[in-house]
């Protein structure tokens, strides 16, 4: 719906009648699919309040299953809230829930859910926060594929030393999977060009303050105008984009290739990000350079969903030219 009142007005219906269902099974398909639909409310505080009723509504669900589902939907719907204090508000209530699972196996996948979560918020501070927690709970659960996603976030943000501490009480089976994961992110960081993806390789940065040309080494495997990165970007450390050069043809017998910017408008002192992306997958690579002009930059991994958004703002690339 356009119109965000209209929608929030019948979600809040949605979800009254839905505290009047008796079947927990049917409750949390309907909790599921409320808690989806929240995410595309157009207005973040009016979406933050109901998802915090479709939690209170949640914590009185018997069926442990039911629960966790709706839990895991609900925690995926945090982690897209622009209000970073308030999705680690609502994460944080979502953990204390998780905590009264009694069925392992649900309490494991809710915990796995909210550590991705947390993945999404900008803030390491506020994502530290929360995997800290989650950590503990995991902890105490014996709870395998919780530890694994902890490790995981942790490896992301190149804390490698809490990446391999999470798995301290893992199984063995488990940690063993977590342990290639993290080696492979190890790996990845150490030679780009092993990513799935368009990857950033390097950049230079040349000009003045709000003139700076930015001169960017990519890498893709292209094989055609069916598969090639078609274009990269420069974002603000919210995910604002600054700049977008776009490409009308494939680059598959010149790899690595460099590209330049035309004048950029910010200060030396302004935090961007700068990636890149593939024309049929997208942001799939989650890999960046983060940094300033006055500081430098660094390799980054993002989380799955920063800035997603921005793929259908212009420009657009042109019909690719073989």
């Amino acid at each position: 719906l356009q119109d965000k009142e209209k929608a929030a007005q019948l979600l809040r219906e949605s979800l009254d009648a839905a505290r009047n269902i008796d079947d927990s099974s049917s409750q949390s398909d309907v909790l599921i699919a409320i808690a989806s639909a929240f995410g595309q409310l157009q207005d973040e505080e009016k979406a933050a309040q109901l998802l915090r009723e479709s939690l209170d509504v949640t914590r009185n669900i018997d069926d442990p299953s039911s629960q966790s589902d709706v839990l895991i939907a609900i925690a995926s719907a945090f982690g897209q809230l622009q209000d970073e204090k308030e999705a680690v508000n609502l994460l944080q209530e979502s953990l204390k829930a998780a905590k009264n699972i009694y069925d392992p196996s649900s309490q494991s996948s809710v915990l796995r859910e909210i550590a991705s979560a947390s993945g999404d918020l900008t803030n390491w501070e506020a994502t530290q926060t929360i995997l800290r927690d989650a950590l503990s709970a995991a902890e105490a659960a014996n709870a395998a594929e919780a530890l694994q996603a902890i490790a995981f976030q942790y490896a992301l943000h190149e804390d490698w030393g809490k990446a391999l501490r999470a798995l301290r009480n893992c199984p063995e089976s488990a940690k063993i999977e977590a342990l290639a994961q993290i080696l492979t992110l190890w790996a990845e960081k150490k030679n780009p060009q092993l990513i799935d993806g368009a990857v950033v390789l390097n950049l230079d940065v040349e000009g003045t303050p709000n003139n700076y040309t930015f001169n960017v080494s990519l890498y893709s495997r292209d094989s055609g105008c069916d598969n090639y990165a078609d274009w990269w970007e420069v974002l603000g450390e919210d995910g604002e984009l600054l700049d977008r050069h776009v490409f009308d043809k494939s680059h598959p017998d010149a790899q690595p290739f460099t590209s330049f910017s035309e004048s950029i408008k910010i200060p030396e002192d302004k935090t961007v990000i700068v990636r890149t992306h593939m024309n049929n997958t997208g942001y799939e690579a989650r890999q960046a350079w983060k940094g300033s002009v006055k500081k430098g930059f660094k390799f980054v991994r993002l989380s799955e969903n920063f800035a997603a958004s921005v793929a259908k703002e212009d420009p657009q690339p042109p019909e690719c030219k073989e």
